[in-house]
């Protein structure tokens, strides 16, 4: 999840989103142009926002439409999508293995703000690795899990009629904000817990704004921050066998 490379890391989801208020449709779409070609293909995804006003005689129906543009490839399912309405871009992929699987991409996009000379800075600025662990018996969630976090979930399991043990840490250091949410989300849900599947769900972010310049080093910081809540949060052992 960091610079220590994972072989048989558990990621299922990773998620790095850039918050750019002040970046114009007109300067998405040069971006878009200048990337596309390093993708295998750009699909426009429509999203409508609804409005009923009502009135003395009835009501007001206003549409808008705002387009996502995302650009995929093929042979690793990553995707680097450009939000109108949300005024973002993101790369998500199921196949992360080190830093370098959005490096690459990043230092692209960056290229391609450089080559047409924009201005465009972060509100916010996240990383999100979402890890699934396979367990299948409440006795097993002490091997799989350190033991501070073991602990917090055994005990949430502790009824016999628990549908679901989660719990969720928000927290800042030093100037970057956490948000980790773990235990057993139940994919039987809102049945009795049968089975023990653990996600750990670490999101890292900075909401103060960045520019170009400082971007590398804040994926640093949110990379080795996301690691580190990581390797505290699994046993020993469990992280021996996924290195």
């Amino acid at each position: 999840m960091a610079e220590t490379t994972l072989n048989n890391n558990p990621i299922k989801t990773f998620i790095l989103r850039f918050d750019t208020p002040n970046l114009s449709l007109e300067s998405m779409k040069k971006m878009i142009l200048r990337l596309s070609p390093r993708f295998d293909r750009t699909e426009e995804r429509v999203h409508s926002n609804i409005n009923i006003h009502l009135t003395e005689k009835g009501h007001d129906v206003n549409k808008t439409d705002h387009k996502d543009y995302v650009l995929i490839s093929d042979s690793d399912g990553a995707q680097l999508t450009f939000s109108e309405m949300n005024k973002c871009f993101s790369f998500q992929t199921a196949q992360y293995k080190d830093y370098l699987t959005y490096k690459r991409v990043i230092d692209d996009v960056a290229s391609s703000i450089q080559t047409e000379s924009l201005d465009v800075k972060t509100a916010r600025l996240g990383m999100r690795f979402i890890n699934e662990i396979k367990c299948s018996k409440l006795v097993d969630i002490k091997k799989k899990l350190s033991k501070n976090t073991g602990a917090v979930i055994s005990a949430m399991c502790s009824n016999d009629n628990s549908s679901r043990a989660v719990a969720i840490e928000e927290y800042t250091t030093d100037d970057l904000k956490v948000r980790f949410q773990y235990g057993i989300l139940n994919k039987y849900y809102p049945s009795k817990l049968v089975n023990y599947d653990l996600t750990l769900d670490i999101d890292v972010y900075i909401d103060y704004e960045l520019s170009l310049h400082e971007w590398d080093d804040a994926l640093k910081k949110l990379n080795h921050t996301a690691f580190d809540i990581f390797k505290n949060a699994v046993s020993i052992k469990m992280l021996e066998e996924m290195k």
